[in-house]
């Protein structure tokens, strides 16, 4: 046993040892791999400090030391002025600032305040709103079309612009103006937050002329003007000896800025130098053809003798003179001497290509984030037309950002605009300015709750198909969710009208409820008011009367003596015109169809002429005279029954009810259906100029579409209506010719002074009769010519 536990020892301190040798030997080798990797990483330290060492060479600490210095004011006045002269003279940057004011403003804007006192107790913002921007003076400075042009175009040669915002204590209007950047010589920031702007020195030279002086005096004035948002609670009148105009403080708008500078760097300082380049190239280029282009023959004679006479040879093969279009100076021939040779100096390798400078251009371009087709206005040699005309990705999102400046100005302005009105005594909104301690700012608090939003609306810049978009619209109406007001604004911008806001008003209740056209879901009925329901009010007399004085005493003795049921026949008119307007959208849907067609091919074609002879087929045509003619035929049966009716009433011997004349009824048909196409031809060609080519077919169905429940066509087939009772009651009258005719006048329920006056007249015969009811639009002279409800009773008794 005890053999045995020293054997046992011996084998576990053999094996100790050599896991003790093993881990000398690890570490050995951990020890030489980090070595290694410790000598491999100083050619890494030392090519870093080599970087750093250069980046301390004096080449970059003069250029660092440039970056942290702002221009001077003298600086930035010069740079301004370089910029303005480069982008009237050079038409690369003119270009490129045209192309740039056309991206951001040339599709206009819409600002739309939210509340507009349609709801219970709500104040109408939208009211201050548009009275500060129709305001003309606003206008001329701010927010007229060629004012924001200038604008934009000030922000690519200046780099900034001041608004400043005159603001009338006592009533709280705001008049806008620009103030030069050349005048702003110092801003005073908060000490402790450079981006907080307080205070804005303005120097300037005003020029006044006194009486009877023709020379006029300059006078330079200083004075300090508040930023926008900035009114502490105690408001020192002068700050050392320059005052602070409180009621006139300013909005600073900048672009290019370095974050550590306070002013803006105009668009086109960095694309100065490289459209002056490419000028100077096009210059040198043109000069090399021209000198090119002098000597285009080159002659070989064995003497100055053969010389002279080939050029005397060529000199009257070719005369001088000052028309330079003469055919016979193209391809003459010259004849020399065998001793002599005239051959054409050769060109090749001699010319430079235009296009080699296109690098420049794009340079240019890409200065003022334009793709150097767009700049250019050509695609150049291997580009496509259409790479010219489309917008890509980066420069939309760049032109966004600019029109994000813009929509920030304007709502930074009209925000104060509210809170003025809000703080003058007589200010047109009510509410409470209340002041947050903690960031010293003014906060505002409309009364009754109104909400202070208001929305800047700019169009897309993408050529979004505008048939994909009225549709989507129309798609979003249907769900419900979306208020008639919502569905009508995101309608009218999807077709690029304009005056939105005036529009939306107009279809606006004085109790805020939508008017609509007709009622949602329902086809509107035919002399009724879309808004309630109820008859129209009818045009009024011209001397102002109200339609019920003694000559209704006359009509209703008429048709009291004859028997006769006016509310009757009112009836089926009403019904026959309801029915038949009813269906008027899906008959009408060829014709609206065609002439969209129509509209868009020329559109296409670039023949906006064509725009002016719009027509639908003769197919078409036909098929609504027939659709009206099958809706007219009933309604004067139901007139030649209802007057054979009377007639027997009266005790008159009438055994048969004779047919209407149907070929006379088919021309009316003819005649209104051709009167209703020709308005859809004319209000389908108006549509097409005022939208754009890729939305034509769209606006012109939605133009189209707003006839269809009134106006043009409820008119015409009220009259073709109308004429197919009268042809019924007068066949009725030619088949048993009654003692005597009077005129009616009962069923319009506000006569004219005309029909007034030929109420209760009597004829004596049918032709007599029809000299004053010829049988369309009912009384001759009416003055409501087609509207006019006037027709003929017989009487037999």
């Amino acid at each position: 046993m005890g053999r045995s536990r020293n054997r046992r020892r011996t084998v576990t301190t053999q094996f100790a040892e050599v896991d003790a040798r093993a881990q000398l030997v690890m570490a050995a080798r951990n020890y030489e791999l980090a070595e290694r990797r410790l000598q491999d990483s100083t050619p890494l330290r030392e090519s870093t400090s080599e970087l750093e060492q250069r980046l301390y060479d004096p080449g970059w600490q003069r250029f660092a030391v440039l970056t942290e210095q702002e221009f001077t004011d003298d600086g930035r006045r010069q740079m301004r002025a370089v910029c303005r002269l480069a982008s009237i003279s050079n038409p690369l940057l003119k270009r490129g600032l045209s192309l740039r004011s056309a991206y951001v403003h040339g599709q206009g804007v819409q600002i739309t305040a939210r509340a507009n006192g349609a709801g219970d107790g709500e104040q109408d913002v939208q009211a201050v709103v548009s009275a500060f921007i129709d305001d003309e003076g606003n206008q001329r400075a701010w927010f007229s079309a060629a004012s924001r042009d200038r604008h934009e175009r000030a922000l690519g040669t200046d780099g900034e612009l001041y608004a400043a915002l005159f603001t009338r204590p006592l009533t709280g209007e705001v008049q806008i103006r620009v103030v030069l950047a050349d005048e702003i010589t110092e801003i005073i920031c908060n000490p402790e937050d450079r981006t907080e702007p307080w205070l804005y020195r303005r120097v300037w030279v005003e020029t006044t002329y006194r009486d009877g002086q023709s020379v006029p005096e300059q006078v330079q004035r200083e004075r300090l003007h508040p930023a926008v948002g900035y009114r502490p609670a105690t408001r020192a009148k002068r700050l050392g000896t320059v005052d602070i105009a409180w009621d006139a403080p300013i909005l600073h708008i900048d672009v290019n800025r370095p974050e550590h500078w306070q002013h803006g760097i105009p668009d086109v300082y960095a694309a100065i130098n490289w459209a002056r380049a490419y000028k100077t190239y096009l210059e040198q280029w043109a000069t090399l053809m021209s000198a090119l282009s002098r000597y285009a023959w080159r002659t070989t004679a064995a003497g100055s003798k053969q010389a002279r006479q080939v050029r005397a040879a060529v000199t009257a093969a070719n005369p001088r003179t000052a028309d330079t279009t003469d055919p016979s100076q193209v391809g003459q021939m010259v004849v020399t001497s065998p001793d002599a040779t005239l051959e054409a100096i050769p060109k090749s390798g001699a010319t430079i290509d235009s296009e080699s400078g296109r690098p420049l251009a794009m340079m240019v371009a890409a200065a003022l984030d334009l793709p150097v087709t767009m700049l250019l206005g050509d695609p150049g040699q291997t580009g496509a037309r259409a790479v010219a005309e489309t917008l890509d990705q980066p420069t939309e999102l760049a032109m966004q950002q600019r029109r994000e400046v813009w929509r920030s100005a304007d709502l930074r302005i009209l925000r104060y605009v509210i809170a003025e009105a809000v703080r003058a005594p007589r200010g047109a909104l009510k509410g409470k300015i209340r002041r947050d301690q903690f960031r010293d700012r003014e906060t505002v608090e409309l009364a009754g709750d109104t909400d202070q939003t208001i929305d800047i609306d700019y169009p897309d810049l993408d050529d979004v198909n505008q048939k994909d978009v009225v549709a989507a619209v129309t798609q979003a109406a249907g769900s419900g969710v979306l208020p008639p007001e919502v569905i009508l604004r995101l309608l009218l911008t999807a077709l690029g009208v304009r005056d939105i806001d005036t529009i939306v008003a107009d279809m606006t209740g004085d109790d805020g409820e939508f008017l609509w056209p007709s009622q949602p879901g329902q086809q509107q009925q035919p002399g009724t008011d879309g808004a309630t329901g109820t008859d129209p009010p009818q045009p009024a007399a011209p001397d102002g009367g109200d339609g019920d004085d003694s000559a209704g005493a006359a009509l209703q003795e008429a048709e009291r003596s004859t028997g006769e049921d006016n509310n009757q026949d009112d009836d089926a008119w009403q019904q026959a015109v309801a029915a038949f307007l009813a269906a008027w959208p899906a008959l009408a849907a060829p014709l609206v169809a065609e002439l969209a067609a129509g509209a868009e091919r020329a559109a296409r074609s670039g023949n906006l002429a064509a725009l002016g002879s719009l027509a639908a087929s003769k197919a078409s045509i036909q098929a609504l005279v027939d659709a009206l003619l099958q809706a007219m035929a009933p309604l004067a049966g139901q007139a030649a029954a209802a007057t054979v009716a009377d007639a027997a009433e009266q005790g008159a011997d009438v055994d048969s009810t004779p047919e209407p004349d149907e070929d006379r009824l088919r021309q009316v048909a003819a005649a209104v259906v051709a009167l209703i196409a020709a308005g859809y031809a004319s209000a389908a060609g108006q549509a097409a100029l005022a939208a754009p080519a890729s939305g034509v077919a769209a606006a012109v169905q939605m133009a189209l579409a707003a006839l269809a429940g009134g106006g043009l066509v409820a008119a015409q087939v009220r009259a073709a209506m109308s004429a197919a009772e009268h042809e019924g009651r007068r066949a009725v009258f030619a088949a048993h010719p009654p003692v005597e005719l009077r005129a009616s006048e009962h069923q319009d329920r506000a006569a004219c002074d005309t029909c007034k006056a030929v109420d209760g007249k009597r004829y004596a015969t049918l032709a007599e009769a029809m000299q004053d009811y010829p049988g369309v639009g009912g009384y001759r002279s009416c003055q409501g010519r087609s509207r006019c409800r006037g027709h003929l009773v017989g009487v037999w008794a």
